[in-house]
Formats: C-alpha cells, sequence, structure tokens
C-alpha cells in the first residue's frame, strides 16, 4: 500500500502494541498504526498552539480579511483627543463601525475609518464586508497615568549623586519634584539629580487626571556641603564642608585632577556657575590590637565579660577582628558576637557579628582556635573621643592575664588601646585579636555649588525692585512687616513658603500688599497668569 506523501504522517501516535519491540510500522496492520485520536487530540492541540506563538498567522496578509489595528493601551491625560486609526483603506463598499463600551457611537459608515476620542473607555472598530463577514480590533484608553516608580531608596556614598527619574511619559504630561515636602524651584524636568540627603517626591500631572507621586529616601554618608551664590559674575563665593573626617581636598573634577586647597572652606571667584568637588584625604585603613600570628598574650583563662578601652583620634569604623570565644562545646551550632559601644558610661550601640560555623571544642588551654568575625553593619565610631567595646554577657571571650602592651596595639593616627575593662590586671586583655579599622571616608567626592544667580534671595537689596520685562515691582526687601507690590499686569499672586504651604493668594490689581501675619523666613512670590508663571520672586521676613 503507497501512501501519498501529502498524507505521512509526522509525530502521529498510533495503537502500537503492548509488546516492547514487536511493533510493525507498516500502515497495513492498522492493529499497530492506526492513528489513536484519543491519544492524538491532546498533542496536536499544544503543538498547534506552540506554533501559534512561535510562528503566529499574520491574517493581514489575506488582503480581503483585513483586520481594524487600533494600536496599544493610551492615556488621555493631559491631551484634548487622541485619534484612533483603523489601519483599513476605505473603498466605499466595506463600513466602519465604532464603539465606546460597547455603545455604538459610528455606525456602518463607509468613511469612518478613524475616530477621535476625548474619554476614557475601551474602543472598538468592526468592518463589515456586505454582510458576508466582517473583522474587529479594539484598544484601551485610560483616564489615569501610570504609577510613578523611582525604585529603592538609596544611600549616597560611591557614586556622590543619584538621578531620579519619574517614568511618566506622554503629551501634555508635566512635572514636580519637592524635598521633605518643600517644593524644589525650577525642578520640572521628568529626572531630578540629588546630592543631598532627603524624601525626594516626583510628580507627574496631566489635564483631567488625577497626579500620581511616588517617594524615595535619600540617606548620606557624604560630608556636607555648604553651597553659595555670587550675585554678578566675578564675584567670590564662600564654600564649605562639614563632617567628621578630613582633611578635606577641593578639585574641580570628580576624579584625579590638580588639588585647588586644602580645609574645611575655599573661596573662589567665579564667572559662571560651578561645581567643586571635595575629597575626604583622611582614609585609612589599618590593623589595631595584638596580632593572632605571634600572640603575645599569656595565661589564658574563661574569666567572663572584659571588654577594651580606646581613644578616637577621628571617625572610623571596626569592620573585622579575630576571637577566641569562651565555649564548652559548641558541635553543630554557630559562633557570633554581639559587642556593645559606650562613651561616658551610655550606650551608643550594639553590633552583632555574621554568625561562622564553630569548628572545634575550646574550654582549655591552648585556646588557639580564632573565628574571624565579620560585621554586616560595621562598628561605627562616630568621632573622637574615649569608648569601651564590651562582648554581651551571652558572648564571653576568653581573657588573658598578662602580656597586653599597649604601646604596640594602635592603629596609628586612628585608634589608640589603653586598657580593658578589668582594671585589676595592669596588662590583661581579652581574646580580640586583628581589629580592622576603617578610618574616614571611602566614598567619591562630594560636589560642592558655585552658582551665579542675581536674582538669588540674597542677592535682594532693599528697596524697590522693578523687573523691566514685566514691570513688577516688590518693595520693601527685606521687610518686617508687609510687602507692596505693583504692576499694571492683569494677573494673580500666590506666596508660598520653604514647606511649600501657599501662605496667601489673590488678584494683582495695582498696588497690593502681603505678609504683616507671616513669620519670620524666605517666602516665594509667584505671579502668573492663564498663560503661566510671569515671574518668581523672593522675600525676606525679618
Amino acid at each position: 500500500m503507497t501512501v501519498p506523501a501529502k498524507n505521512t504522517q509526522f509525530g502521529g501516535m498510533v495503537g502500537g502494541t503492548r509488546t516492547p519491540g514487536s511493533f510493525s510500522d507498516n500502515v497495513v496492520n492498522y492493529q499497530h498504526t492506526e492513528g489513536g485520536i484519543d491519544y492524538n487530540a491532546c498533542l496536536v492541540g499544544t503543538l498547534a498552539y506552540i506554533n501559534s506563538v512561535l510562528a503566529p498567522v499574520d491574517t493581514n496578509k489575506f488582503s480581503a480579511h483585513k483586520s481594524p489595528t487600533l494600536g496599544s493601551t493610551q492615556s488621555i491625560c493631559g491631551v484634548a483627543n487622541i485619534v484612533l486609526n483603523s489601519n483599513i483603506a476605505t473603498d466605499g463598499k466595506k463600513t466602519f463601525t465604532w464603539y465606546k463600551d460597547n455603545v455604538v457611537v459610528v455606525n456602518a459608515s463607509t468613511s469612518a475609518n478613524t475616530y477621535t476620542v476625548t474619554s476614557a473607555g475601551t474602543y472598538k472598530c468592526v468592518l463589515d464586508s456586505a454582510g458576508k463577514w466582517n473583522t474587529q480590533g479594539s484598544v484601551i484608553i485610560t483616564g489615569t497615568l501610570a504609577a510613578v516608580a523611582m525604585g529603592n531608596d538609596v544611600n549616597l556614598c560611591n557614586p556622590a549623586s543619584t538621578t531620579l527619574d519619574i517614568g511618566v511619559t506622554g503629551g501634555g504630561v508635566t512635572y514636580q519634584w519637592k524635598k521633605d515636602g518643600a517644593i524644589i524651584n525650577g525642578a520640572v524636568a521628568q529626572t531630578y539629580t540629588v546630592y543631598t540627603a532627603g524624601t525626594y517626591r516626583g510628580i507627574a500631572s496631566a489635564s483631567g487626571c488625577t497626579s500620581v507621586y511616588d517617594d524615595v529616601v535619600i540617606t548620606s554618608s557624604l560630608p556636607t556641603a555648604i553651597n553659595d551664590t555670587a550675585c554678578s559674575s566675578g564675584s567670590q563665593v564662600n564654600l564649605g564642608i562639614t563632617g567628621s573626617g578630613g582633611p578635606y581636598e577641593w578639585y574641580t573634577v570628580a576624579t584625579n585632577g590638580t588639588k585647588l586647597a586644602t580645609g574645611t572652606s575655599y573661596s573662589p571667584t567665579i564667572s559662571t556657575n560651578t561645581t567643586y568637588y571635595v575629597q575626604d584625604a583622611g582614609s585609612v585603613s589599618a590593623t589595631a590590637g595584638p596580632s593572632s600570628s605571634s600572640n603575645p598574650l599569656t595565661n589564658p583563662v574563661n574569666a567572663g565579660i572584659v571588654g577594651i578601652r580606646f581613644t578616637a583620634a577621628k571617625a572610623f569604623t571596626i569592620t573585622q577582628m579575630k576571637v577566641l570565644p569562651f565555649v564548652y562545646s559548641c558541635s553543630g551550632s554557630n559562633v557570633s558576637v554581639t559587642f556593645t559601644l559606650k562613651q561616658s558610661g551610655s550606650t551608643i550601640g550594639t553590633y552583632s557579628s555574621t554568625p561562622v560555623a564553630c569548628t572545634g571544642v575550646q574550654s582549655a588551654a591552648p585556646f588557639n582556635t580564632y573565628y574571624t568575625l565579620n560585621f554586616a553593619t560595621p562598628i561605627a565610631i562616630p568621632a573622637a573621643g574615649s569608648y569601651e567595646l564590651t562582648p554581651s554577657a551571652g558572648d564571653p571571650l576568653v581573657w588573658f592575664d598578662s602580656g597586653a602592651n599597649f604601646s604596640t596595639m594602635d592603629a596609628s593616627g586612628v585608634m589608640d588601646i589603653t586598657d580593658d575593662t578589668r582594671d585589676d590586671k595592669a596588662a590583661s586583655f581579652p581574646a580580640m585579636f586583628d581589629i580592622k579599622v576603617q578610618g574616614g571616608s571611602t566614598c567619591a567626592r562630594t560636589p560642592v555649588q558655585a552658582i551665579v544667580d542675581a536674582n538669588s534671595y540674597k542677592c535682594i537689596t532693599t528697596g524697590v525692585e522693578t523687573i523691566a520685562k514685566n514691570q513688577i515691582a516688590l518693595y520693601p526687601n527685606p521687610s518686617n512687616s508687609t510687602f507692596n507690590i505693583q504692576s499694571a499686569l492683569n494677573a494673580k499672586v500666590k506666596v508660598i513658603d520653604n514647606l511649600g504651604r501657599v501662605m496667601t493668594e489673590f488678584n494683582l490689581n495695582g498696588n497690593s500688599n502681603f505678609g504683616d501675619e507671616f513669620a519670620a523666613g524666605i517666602y516665594h512670590v509667584i505671579v502668573y497668569n492663564d498663560n503661566g508663571v510671569v515671574q518668581t520672586l523672593n522675600v525676606v521676613k525679618e
């Protein structure tokens, strides 16, 4: 029996045989080779689905049965309308019927191959060919902005800045940024670069839709920058840096470059906006305490809770140390020690080491099973001063009653170990070896901004301030009572404080006054009309 090639089956399931090795692959032997529909249906269905995903059929290639394609989901926010295009040419024969939420809005038109949307909904276009066949396409038009997702909280260190992105795009979308609740003047782009700690909110808005926002908390391991503003080109600015590290070095570039100055302040003369970069040059990595490789301590005993006393010359962290724990048996368990840091008897913090596997019994001499302890959160010495570091009552270490030489235990210029907390033994010491000390900052250089801005509040002088372009006079400024504002413009005035709160709003009619009830501080005066913001001014209430 000859089977035509076009009818040859590939991959079909057949009845087969219950006796392995006796299958006869012969179409005449139908008992073995007859196709089994009960098996085949599942296999064919699965393979057909896989093929539809890997190689979908483009139905539009069949010219007589093209389907309307209306595109992907869009938002109506911020735009007056959206034109939906069926992408089917008119021919005077086929009809287009448009639906919004399954209600007909255009019925059987031979020319309406597009439709203008002015509100949110689910839109559908049905293409009909004289009742012989029809195809359709649909799209969702949303009335909401996409969610803002600016990512996880960030700690500024290396890099020293981070750029936040609201992410929402589209025609008519506007942006606003706030720091700690206060509006950031001039920050109206989709992205904003952050240099300082605070809670930042990115807001996306569009007419006809509810604004959306997201918050990111920015912390900083950097020293604090003191920026300054010059009122004119060629003026001097007074820049500064504060922190527990140092000495500080000043540069004009983020890496490498030539050192300009050393110190916590720098006063250059600038002609344009300039960013300077400050590096903590006091970074140091050192080891304090006795060495485990040549242990000088003698007479080890299990003798209770004993810590160390030391003097810090500057802020630093302890990232690692080796210990001999007081362990009778630790089979199958871990070694982890919690330390308490104190200053003048007051607890500053507690720090637990990352657990390490316990490898043996240490209940008597020679006490030589060292364990290297690392700290996920390093032990932070906040500033220069005298401190105590002691293991907790549940984590006693071996104690040596002699052999300590405190003149050799220092990390030069950072940590000076002076004693242990057992005062009755002059040369005693707990089993704390190879204490790894990281002093100063390992962060990137801190940017410090020098700005030229004649409209800065510090540049406003007492008397009438006339903005030539728009003829707005605001005086006196500063003021210890009221402010007067004069203009022939047909506009409105909004005054906000540094937290973004609206203090007052009024129409600008020739001559108005405000601010008598304001507390001392800086306020932002926004003059605007239907076309947008005309002018922004800063005033100082004394």
